[in-house]
């Protein structure tokens, strides 16, 4: 084997299979916008990698998934648990279950923001149908 092998790789992988990044590089980004979304205590920059990192493998999961209807193997169902595995445990550092949810104080936040958002808009209506005795 030459250190020009061993440099290059398999470019093969690379376009093909469970780790083609090129292929996959749009379903990635758009993936990690839906994690961004579904979570706004997330800071872009503070959690973009592990977010990003956590949107590769939900790609990855599901082209996985659709290469095992096919070709069932016990590599790939062993790599589908080690990448289930990753995956869960990326959710749970980004509060995206419902236990780190729990544990991090999420729960309580969100339900504050609900509240505060019905009130506003007990109040909006309020204001629209106007108090009575302001027109005289």
């Amino acid at each position: 084997m030459t250190a020009r092998a061993v440099r290059a790789g398999n470019t093969n992988a690379l376009r093909h299979g469970v780790y083609a990044e090129a292929a996959v590089r749009a379903d990635v980004l758009d993936e990690a916008s839906l994690l961004f979304a579904r979570a706004p205590w997330l800071d872009r920059v503070r959690d973009g990698v592990l977010v990003e990192a956590t949107a590769r493998l939900v790609v990855r999961l599901r082209r996985l998934d659709t290469i095992l209807e096919t070709e069932p193997t016990q590599t790939l169902a062993s790599l589908a648990y080690r990448l289930e595995s990753q995956l869960l445990r990326n959710l749970d550092a980004l509060g995206l279950t419902p236990t780190a949810a729990a544990r991090l104080g999420l729960a309580t936040l969100d339900a504050q923001a609900k509240a505060s958002a019905l009130v506003d808009a007990q109040l909006s209506k309020y204001r629209a149908t106007g108090v009575a005795g302001e027109d005289e």
